[in-house]
């Protein structure tokens, strides 16, 4: 077995036991030895691949993360990557709960951010391609809107994950298309939609 192999398998094991340590207690009740200990490996190989368990824990949540972005690449809606996102942290609630409150609302943004934004701002860009809006301004007024709507939606998901609002996923989803749905709806009765011209018009009633 090649060097890198051995050394993904090794980290792949450390991240495993920490998951399964962190449905149970907090991150900072979480030792090095108990870890080490499941894996059956000892504390200068954890030091060779992490320099503490912070770090582990931002291991194990990039893993996941290009996981699920490469899992959907061959997504062609974007409630369908949501509902994938939303599945995942279902499923890892305890584990997404525990790194929440123990590394902070920061680390779990960044990573939802990353996840978000490819999936928002396509499908904002789409449904508002017929805005009537100056062409040198659209590509910031549509990133304004994606900003806007993933701050809204992080924002969501963390009080769904920590019980304060209770739907399933797919009840998730279908809200937070249906918002965005509704805030670009917003923009047509505010800016109008670009005219059709002639030809398209007379194309449009054949």
């Amino acid at each position: 077995m090649k060097q890198s192999d051995m050394s993904h398998r090794t980290k792949a094991a450390l991240a495993a036991a920490l998951k399964q340590a962190m449905a149970k207690k907090p991150l900072s009740k979480i030792t090095i030895r108990e870890l080490i200990e499941a894996c059956d490996i000892n504390r200068q190989t954890f030091y060779y691949h992490f320099s503490d368990i912070y770090d582990l824990v931002k291991w194990t949540y990039k893993q996941d993360a290009d996981a699920l972005i490469n899992g959907r690449k061959n997504v062609l809606l974007w409630q369908d990557g949501l509902l994938q996102l939303l599945h995942y942290l279902d499923d890892n609630r305890a584990v997404c709960l525990c790194a929440l409150r123990s590394i902070g609302r920061e680390h779990i943004h960044q990573m939802l951010y990353s996840d978000l934004y490819d999936l928002i701002h396509q499908t904002i860009a789409d449904m508002g391609k017929e805005l009537n809006i100056p062409a040198e301004q659209k590509d910031e007024h549509i990133d304004t809107l994606t900003q806007f709507c993933i701050a809204s939606l992080i924002g969501t998901m963390e009080c769904w994950l920590d019980g304060t609002i209770v739907k399933t996923p797919e009840e998730l989803a279908a809200f937070a298309d249906n918002m965005i749905r509704n805030l670009i709806a917003g923009e047509r009765l505010q800016y109008g939609v670009i005219s059709e011209s002639p030809a398209d018009r007379e194309s449009s009633s054949m």
